[in-house]
């Protein structure tokens, strides 16, 4: 997206996520400002997680971060979105920054259902519920914004 990014990561650790993320933040900050000359923050707020619990709730949020730039018409099929795992999980595409959940394994017993079974998924339209839920998380998610003191 132009304006903001989705990401669905499986940390490993307890803070590893609030880490990964200020590391991130940091870094990417320093590049942009030097390659354009700028100084200061790049982002308006810290990072939201919403902790995805259920595993329906989980398959809606990947077809709407995958969906997400097709659905906004920034590309005309959500595989022309350079920076989306949707290939991986639609076609098999090699991505060696993505390891596939364990979720999206139980599509099916071999790499050819699974892709089937997901662009299957893919072609359901989302329901004005669903992006609702995803723009605005269930009361009961646990939404969780880094203190800063999480060392």
């Amino acid at each position: 997206m132009t304006t903001h990014y989705h990401l669905i990561v499986t940390p490993t650790g307890k803070y590893l996520l609030a880490k990964a993320m200020q590391e991130v933040g940091i870094r990417y900050t320093r590049y942009f400002n030097r390659k354009y000359g700028r100084t200061g923050t790049l982002w308006n707020e810290r990072y939201g997680a919403t902790l995805l619990q259920d595993e329906r709730y989980w398959y809606t949020c990947l077809r709407y971060v995958e969906l997400n730039p097709f659905l906004a018409q920034m590309v005309t099929a959500p595989e022309d979105w350079r920076w989306s795992s949707y290939r991986a999980h639609a076609f098999g595409e090699p991505c060696e920054w993505l390891t596939l959940h364990p979720l999206y394994f139980r599509l099916g017993p071999t790499a050819k259902i699974r892709q089937e079974a997901y662009r299957a998924i893919c072609g359901i339209p989302l329901s004005d519920e669903e992006i609702e839920l995803q723009r605005h998380p269930p009361a009961g998610a646990i939404v969780q914004r880094p203190s800063g003191d999480d060392q």
